[in-house]
């Protein structure tokens, strides 16, 4: 009996060494770089056994319920380790599919693949506008064109003061803060994203005016020519 245990022991061994010398890790993609318009991945691993591979930028559809090719590379030797995706849009979600060959330790030619999400760099916010001014709550409401994987903060100023800012992580592209009326007010934007444990910043927006609608109580002073424009005294 101890022999067959002996022989078992051997046995399993040999197959776990045989196991481990012919497999072979696969491979890894890390984002190394990007710009609000542009993203560069590396493929890491394998070493000397890899023999080609190609790269896909994907994105989810209206419905982020299936994944759409947007960009495929060509065809990379085994000894390029870096592709930039390029003609992007700023502050955005993509997806990258790995497609490689290798040889494993037998030296017969396997594939696989591999993925990874990866980003854009947020670019300048664009788009502020003011919404609503309420006039009798005293309070302003404004928004901005969206980065879909941007949060965002905003600075307001009432002249050369400082009167309200806020960092919003929940991704809303819009804001308000406390006003008086008859007052002018400016506010600027900037999006930002954390990429490899790192926080990007956006360019600040250009400054946007803030100020009180105009109220009309009467329609004395309303005029309107031939062509349909209407004046306001």
């Amino acid at each position: 009996m101890k022999h067959i245990k002996r022989i078992t022991g051997i046995l399993l061994f040999g197959i776990i060494l045989f196991v481990s010398y012919t497999t072979v890790d696969a491979a890894e993609v890390t984002q190394s770089a990007q710009t609000d318009k542009s993203i560069t991945i590396n493929i890491n691993g394998l070493s000397e056994r890899l023999t080609g591979w190609k790269a896909t930028l994907q994105q989810y559809d209206d419905s982020y319920t299936n994944k759409i090719d947007i960009q495929t590379s060509e065809q990379l030797g085994a000894n390029i380790k870096e592709y930039t995706f390029s003609n992007l849009t700023p502050g955005t979600e993509y997806y990258v599919k790995v497609d490689y060959t290798y040889k494993d330790f037998s030296d017969i030619e396997d594939s696989d693949s591999v993925s990874k999400t990866i980003y854009t760099a947020p670019g300048k916010v664009t788009g502020v506008n003011q919404v609503q001014w309420w006039y009798y709550i005293e309070n302003v409401d404004f928004s901005w064109d969206k980065q879909d994987a941007c949060s965002y903060e905003w600075v307001a100023y009432q002249g050369n003061k400082q009167v309200a800012n806020s960092t919003d992580i929940s991704r809303s592209n819009s804001g308000s803060f406390s006003v008086k009326n008859n007052k002018l007010y400016t506010v600027k934007v900037r999006a930002f994203t954390t990429i490899n444990d790192q926080v990007i910043y956006g360019d600040w927006s250009d400054t946007a005016y803030l100020f009180t609608q105009p109220m009309i109580n009467s329609n004395k002073g309303i005029t309107i020519d031939n062509s349909g424009k209407m004046k306001v005294k």
